[in-house]
């Protein structure tokens, strides 16, 4: 079985899911350890994902416009593209140290995010069917910043020249 973000992304009156996929929380669809799309209207402010998340699928929090602040736990590894697009509230997320992959455009249309969290130590690759380097939103947003570990920022700004103004040392102990 298939589910894809765009089977939810035009449903902006969804709270709960329920059935087989659907995570304890009903807030979630969850299939084969993929986050696959949240229940925009659910009226949460915070989320937690679950620990059993490997993977937060395209679009997955895609118009979900009350949410300020996302917990992703380390089980995580890999963010598909426009998961939080269109999150208006969104205003501050920590990248767990075991994500590798970031898929562009993530940020696309967050315009009051503020504090993105990256503990890996080596920047997140993006998507590999575009070439050069990751663009997390769809206009180069000056407020944001990126906080990264102290001995890695030199390796961040490295790899994310576009952004090297943007990204901070910060002690995650």
């Amino acid at each position: 079985m298939t589910i894809e973000y765009c089977n939810f992304i035009q449903c902006p009156r969804l709270e709960k899911f329920y059935g087989k996929f659907a995570s304890d929380d009903g807030l979630c669809v969850i299939c084969g350890n993929k986050l696959i799309a949240y229940a925009s209207n659910c009226g949460h402010k915070k989320y937690i994902i679950p620990n059993n998340v490997t993977e937060i699928c395209d679009g997955a929090f895609y118009n979900c416009h009350n949410i300020i602040e996302i917990h992703i736990p380390n089980t995580v590894t890999k963010i598909g593209g426009q998961v939080w697009g269109n999150c208006t509230s969104l205003q501050s997320i920590t990248f767990p140290e075991n994500v590798y992959l970031i898929k562009n455009k993530c940020f696309v249309g967050c315009d009051n995010l503020i504090n993105v969290y990256l503990m890996p130590l080596n920047p997140p690759t993006n998507d590999s069917r575009y070439i050069g380097q990751p663009n997390f939103f769809d206009t180069k947003k000056n407020d944001v910043t990126f906080y990264v570990s102290q001995n890695v920022v030199n390796k961040y700004k490295a790899y994310w020249p576009q952004y090297a103004d943007k990204i901070v040392g910060y002690d995650y102990e």
